[in-house]
């Protein structure tokens, strides 16, 4: 029989021990986080999705201490969202149901705004001319 020293079955114990709490905080990262505003009383008005992980054309902020990658126009629509007096929360979504990380996420609007190229900055994002439907209607309008 080999003689097992006490420092072997400490380390052992201590592996087993801590093992699944590692593994815990790996899992409780993993899931989607979207930033989603809401108008005064609570109701959802929009959301875009943000990443916890470098991606090629996002752009790097923080929220709450926790850097994120975002869209530049993710970063422009948080500011318009802010202007317009919604509360912006960042959640994150997982196989076990939904918790916010970021309660506060407006007030960081203006430091991510900050670092955006100006392409992305208020005024110079430019939407539709012409409404979708009056596109669809032009474009079946010679059907009859």
């Amino acid at each position: 029989m080999s003689r097992v020293s006490l420092k072997s079955i400490f380390a052992v114990t201590l592996v087993c021990a801590l093992g699944p709490l590692s593994i815990g905080s790996a899992i409780a990262e993993t899931g989607d986080y979207y930033m989603r505003s809401s108008i005064g009383s609570g109701k959802f008005n929009g959301s875009h999705e943000v990443s916890t992980v470098p991606l090629d054309g996002y752009y790097k902020t923080s929220f709450c201490n926790i850097r994120f990658w975002m869209r530049g126009t993710t970063v422009a629509w948080s500011e318009e969202e802010v202007a317009a007096g919604r509360q912006l929360i960042i959640i994150q979504e997982t196989e076990n149901g939904r918790r916010t990380v970021c309660r506060n996420a407006g007030q960081y609007v203006a430091a991510n705004m900050k670092r955006l190229p100006e392409k992305f900055k208020r005024g110079s994002i430019e939407g539709p001319k012409r409404s979708r439907l009056n596109v669809i209607g032009e474009a079946f309008k010679g059907f009859k």
